[in-house]
């Protein structure tokens, strides 16, 4: 027998069937010294019954579930399994992605090979084939500068699937995390945290834990994506901050494409409970557009200048009519649908 040193921690809302289904996957490769965390954000579907299913399927595992008395939002639930894990390591886990048969295995060799590390960044199916490294290769970053310059593909970092962290060093950055919740992103606060704090290296592993299907072209994620970016910010070092942001930039490219973010935000702005908001992500979108972009200035101001107009027009139209409509109402507010119900 030996002593806990692994939670696979679980944030989860109102995904019950999606949970019990990687459970099942997950079990089989539970060991003595790995133990199952799920901390449930007040979910309002049979999610709440947990405890009977375990009991009912898999009597003899370690499993804890923890139940937040109200909905704190996906990134305040992911940044609360900091608190509860009682292991020198957590790996957080998103209930949807599912993982592979290998997955603790390879994770706990990466932990005995970098037991000082602060985070193991392991891989998905996302990842490209011509990029995607071997299973026993690794990439050290002792810096925010290493990171920036080794990092091959941004979504693998954002993945929080792909996350292993040392909790000790994860804690001693925390406030980070609950600071910047608003970008949908704790997971990413803690890693440049704990970097620049010099509490230990970032390594790229090699192994695959989870399968994740990357789609960019997905609408609803824009606006997201928007948020996201401001993690960056936490980063004081200009030059890997730009270097960031570009491979971020590269795979993300809804956030600066004012396009996409016009056709996703022009719904808002016909709401005037959400018209201000709107209009201030849209703004702060063009404003990262001109920072990465190499079109011409004048072609620039004419794109700006047509989408200006578009914007009024909605306005004007939606205040010349009797009726009101209602963002919430538009499956495009993707922040309404994941900040504040907590679907991480």
């Amino acid at each position: 027998m030996h002593p806990p040193i692994l939670t696979i921690a679980i944030p989860t809302y109102n995904r019950y069937e999606t949970l019990c289904a990687n459970i099942t996957r997950i079990v089989p490769q539970l060991r003595s010294d790995v133990c199952l965390l799920v901390v449930d954000n007040a979910s309002t579907d049979k999610t709440h019954d947990l405890e009977t299913w375990i009991e009912g399927n898999h009597p003899d595992t370690n499993i804890r579930v923890v139940r937040n008395i109200t909905n704190v939002g996906a990134g305040a639930n992911v940044t609360r399994i900091f608190e509860l894990v009682e292991t020198p390591w957590v790996w957080t886990l998103m209930d949807d992605d599912p993982v592979h048969p290998d997955a603790v295995e390879g994770i706990l060799a990466a932990i005995e090979r970098n037991p000082t590390a602060a985070s193991i960044n392991m891989q998905s199916t996302a990842i490209p084939e011509d990029i995607r490294r071997p299973a026993d290769r690794e990439v050290h970053c002792a810096s925010v500068a290493d990171l920036a310059t080794h990092l091959d593909f941004m979504p693998n970092l954002l993945l929080s699937s792909t996350g292993v962290h040392r909790v000790a060093a994860a804690r001693a950055v925390l406030r980070h995390a609950y600071i910047s919740l608003n970008t949908v992103a704790p997971h990413i606060a803690i890693m440049l945290s704990t970097l620049d704090a010099g509490l230990g290296e970032i390594v790229l592993s090699g192994h695959t834990v989870i399968t994740y299907n990357y789609n960019p072209d997905e609408v609803w994620a824009t606006e997201v994506w928007l948020a996201v970016a401001d993690v960056f910010t936490l980063v004081r070092d200009q030059k890997a901050r730009a270097v960031l942001l570009s491979k971020y930039t590269l795979t993300h490219p809804g956030w600066v494409d004012t396009r996409k973010m016009l056709k996703i935000l022009l719904p808002m702005m016909m709401d005037p409970g959400t018209r201000q908001m709107a209009i201030s992500d849209y703004l702060y979108s063009w404003s990262k557009r001109l920072q990465f972009t190499s079109r011409p200035a004048a072609l620039m101001f004419l794109n700006f200048a047509f989408e200006v107009i578009v914007i009024a027009c909605v306005v004007v139209v939606s205040a010349l009519f009797p009726f009101r409509f209602s963002a919430k109402s538009f499956s495009s507010d993707a922040l309404l649908r994941t900040a504040i119900d907590g679907r991480a």
